[in-house]
């Protein structure tokens, strides 16, 4: 019976026998052992995708969305590992699970690299420097580009709209880098940094002590869309005009910056480039390729609108 339902290779079994394996298990609702699955290959099909302690928003859930699907197609099953304080660590959670590999939107700590090879698990990073795929490079460059944008507009004085929440750093640092270092490489002044609060009154105050105290201020790079539209409503409640007095920029491309007043510009993510390159990744690496080059997709475009 195990030859028929594991489709052994080698084993000559009679057609009618195997129909009649087949038709017995349909009728008791048979389904394979996972775990004695995992115990026969020394790993299961399952593949541990580690995201950071950051908010999760329409960016975040359509790049998991596609991971998995990606996945799939490949006969993998993806669990979302949340690095909350409360969670279990990633390798205990690993070897619970019997992983096949652990997809990392950001570099590990070298400690768990180092239990993940004890326990024979591969850990595969959503890109590196030099394909331009790590998130810390894609975000210097989102950075870079809203300056480009802005700079080649005529701007000259800029600013960068932080987010408040403490755990989005690991993101919104390095686009501030990109930001300074394109204003830098055009030998603009450094833009000036201000951080937008997440209720309405505190936006307005934040946006007004901006125009108070950096008057030369013409345009705002925004850490991602959500702060540009906060930034947005503060300018409308204070009567400054967007684009004539304050032009403003986005980052992610999420449907609803389409639908402001005015649209906003940004820098549109795609989250299914960014997954299918990952999973190409991981699959090339779970089949012991390491030298076949896996094509990159570009996944940043800017989608200009009226904000600028």
């Amino acid at each position: 019976m195990s030859y028929v339902l594991n489709d052994a290779p080698g084993e000559r079994i009679a057609q009618p026998t195997r129909e009649r394996v087949l038709a017995a298990a349909a009728r008791l609702g048979y389904a394979p052992s996972l775990a004695g699955r995992a115990l026969a290959n020394g790993h299961s099909d399952i593949v541990l995708l580690a995201m950071p302690d950051v908010p999760s928003g329409e960016l975040t859930s359509r790049f998991i969305d596609a991971v998995t699907r990606s996945l799939a197609a490949q006969g993998l099953t993806v669990v979302v590992h949340f690095d909350v304080p409360s969670a279990p660590r990633l390798p205990r959670l690993a070897a619970m699970l019997s992983v096949r590999a652990v997809l990392s939107l950001l570099p590990l700590p070298d400690a768990e690299l180092a239990a993940l090879r004890r326990l024979g698990v591969r850990a595969v990073p959503a890109g590196t420097e030099s394909d331009g795929h790590a998130v810390a490079a894609l975000t210097r460059r989102q950075g870079r580009m809203q300056v480009d944008h802005l700079a080649g507009a005529g701007h000259t004085h800029l600013a960068y709209a932080l987010p408040a929440d403490p755990r989005l750093s690991v993101f919104a640092d390095p686009r501030h880098d990109g930001v300074r270092q394109a204003c830098a490489a055009r030998d603009l002044p450094a833009p000036v940094a201000f951080t937008v609060p997440g209720d309405p009154p505190a936006v307005v105050a934040a946006v007004r002590a901006l125009l108070d105290d950096a008057p030369q201020v013409t345009a705002i790079c925004a850490y991602n869309d959500e702060v540009a539209l906060a930034v947005l409503h503060g300018m409308r409640e204070l009567g400054v005009a967007v684009p004539a007095r304050m032009a403003l920029i986005g980052v992610d491309g999420i449907p609803l910056s389409a639908y402001s007043a005015p649209p906003l510009t940004t820098i549109t993510v795609a989250p299914a480039a960014a997954a299918r390159h990952l999973a190409r990744v991981a699959v090339a690496r779970l089949s012991g390729d390491r030298a076949t080059p896996v094509p990159v997709e570009d996944v940043l475009h800017l989608t200009p609108r009226a904000t600028t």
